[in-house]
């Protein structure tokens, strides 16, 4: 019996103790993301001023800077249903893509050349690295807020459309320095537009 209840009050500070280890934890956690968040809002400030001079915003027209091209659309019709026009987007990219990946492994696997077997599977390799990157800065870019955001990468230039009536120097800076880390990309090679 004494053993019993001996091994309940074990049991029961053991539960307490649990929770203190919790609560501590959750507190330590919280002041920490609070340190980190305020570290990457310096850190996204610091990015801006190295990039100020070389980003561009400009609003219903087209502006070609020497770094970085910044893009508004001028059709008005589908403001309303901009959803629609990035899931059409994203799809039709997709679609046409895994076609090219089908033809290119085709080839690759009918192929008696070797170089051009080699090419193929080069190709493709490139396309699949350029999707993943794209659903990545995607990603990256909607985690910092934007609502929803369509990227193509080609080999000359990496394109951002994002979903916003209008880009800011914040936004612009944000996008370039994500797609830069992402990409390795000079910022000239960037193109950022709004959709609405």
């Amino acid at each position: 019996m004494k053993n019993f209840k001996r091994k309940r009050v074990l049991l029961a500070g053991l539960i307490v103790l649990a929770l203190c280890v919790g609560v501590l934890n959750s507190k330590l956690t919280d002041q920490r993301l609070l340190q980190t968040s305020g570290e990457y809002v310096d850190y996204e400030t610091q990015q801006m001023a190295l990039y100020a001079e070389d980003l561009a915003v400009v609003s219903s027209e087209t502006y070609d800077s020497e770094e970085v091209t910044l893009v508004s659309s001028d059709d008005y019709s589908d403001l309303n249903d901009s959803s629609t026009f990035f899931e059409e987007a994203r799809a039709a990219l997709n679609m046409d893509r895994n076609e090219i990946i089908s033809m290119l492994t085709e080839f690759s696997e009918e192929s008696e050349d070797e170089t051009a077997k080699e090419q193929a599977v080069q190709k493709k390799l490139t396309l699949i690295e350029y999707m993943s990157k794209e659903v990545t800065i995607e990603n990256l870019l909607k985690n910092k807020g934007f609502e929803d955001v369509y990227v193509v990468m080609t080999d000359s230039a990496v394109n951002v459309t994002l979903n916003k009536e209008e880009l800011t120097d914040v936004d612009v800076a944000q996008v370039v320095d994500v797609v830069c880390r992402e990409t390795g990309r000079d910022p000239s090679q960037i193109v950022v537009q709004n959709k609405l």
